[in-house]
């Protein structure tokens, strides 16, 4: 059977909000360096990393789509509330006062709270989008940590999730509905050996 779709299906809008999540942390992380000289925003942001972080890589922000649960449908449109994992790195090793998996953790809360401060502050209402686009806002619904974990040679890891939700219609026919435009960030997305990595142009 011959394809009846005569028309290219273009990126999603779930997608296009997952790659505006991570590019709204990366820039505001890069703020935040400039104003404090913090070198915890040096971490990296990625999206739908898979492959382990590596001790030199951390601290790093993983974000990914988790899914979407779809009403209001009918032949062109569905409404999606769709949710977004925004994970956490950290590490520190042990210092002569101080275990390292204290560190780690004061590291890690450090970054969540920045992270939750960003995502809900009213600067990123409409994740920069169309207002119409993203319904009642978006939010942060959770926050969880796992306990610290020893790596050898005095190191340990931190890991923590933030969990968000976003409410934005899906269009499925060609040239209609309310689309997301394209981002527009002097952040780019690039492909790298061990995933995708938001980088500054």
């Amino acid at each position: 059977m011959a394809a009846l779709i005569t028309y290219e299906i273009t990126t999603q809008n779930f997608e296009k909000v997952r790659d505006r999540i991570a590019i709204i942390i990366a820039e505001e992380f890069a703020g935040q360096k400039a104003i404090t000289g913090n070198e915890l925003f040096d971490a990296g942001v990625w999206i739908e990393r898979s492959i382990p972080f590596d001790l030199p890589e951390l601290p790093s922000i993983n974000v990914m789509f988790a899914g979407a649960n779809y009403d209001n449908t009918n032949a062109l449109t569905s409404t999606g509330a769709n949710r977004y994992l925004i994970d956490v790195h950290s590490n520190a090793k042990d210092e002569e006062n101080t275990n390292g998996d204290k560190l780690a953790i004061l590291k890690l809360h450090k970054l969540i709270g920045v992270i939750r401060f960003i995502m809900q502050s009213d600067e990123h209402y409409d994740f920069g989008f169309d207002p119409k686009i993203i319904q009642n806002n978006h939010k942060i619904e959770n926050t969880s940590i796992a306990k610290p974990s020893n790596i050898g040679d005095g190191y340990h890891n931190a890991i923590g999730r933030l969990t968000l939700n976003a409410k934005f219609n899906e269009s499925v026919a060609a040239g209609t509905g309310i689309t997301i435009d394209e981002i527009n960030s002097t952040f780019k997305i690039d492909e790298t050996e061990k995933g995708f990595l938001v980088i500054q142009n």
